[in-house]
């Protein structure tokens, strides 16, 4: 897809959107590793930069929070429910690999507590 047709969130859309994913992943990963303790696979805790090709941010670069479990997606600010292969998610919502930060659970406890906010936690 051409870049001409992708834009930024509008000032409006932004205070309307913002941090709501970022709470939700890190419940999420917080919920999961306090009813998985002692599994091997692990789970981290991502943010981004991505473009949606669908949904209501079609075609908006928007800044993201989701969880990596293995080769696996869930957003839990869509539904906690539904399982995407990390291939599909990062292909289907356009997301900048280069512009990407992985926490595990302890770095994201960490920055929890340093910054006293839920992400982002550092500039892109």
């Amino acid at each position: 897809m051409d870049g001409k047709n992708i834009r930024r969130l509008t000032e409006e859309e932004e205070k309307q959107s913002t941090g709501l994913c970022y709470k939700q992943a890190v419940d999420f990963v917080t919920e999961y590793v306090d009813a998985n303790t002692g599994k091997k696979e692990k789970i981290l805790l991502v943010h981004g930069n991505m473009t949606p090709s669908i949904g209501k941010f079609k075609n908006i670069e928007v800044d993201h929070a989701w969880v990596e479990i293995g080769d696996n997606v869930i957003d839990p600010s869509f539904n906690t429910e539904i399982i995407f292969e990390k291939k599909e998610f990062y292909e289907r919502h356009r997301v900048n690999k280069e512009r990407i930060r992985k926490y595990d659970h302890l770095n994201m406890l960490e920055n929890i507590i340093k910054t006293k906010h839920y992400g982002p936690w550092e500039d892109f």
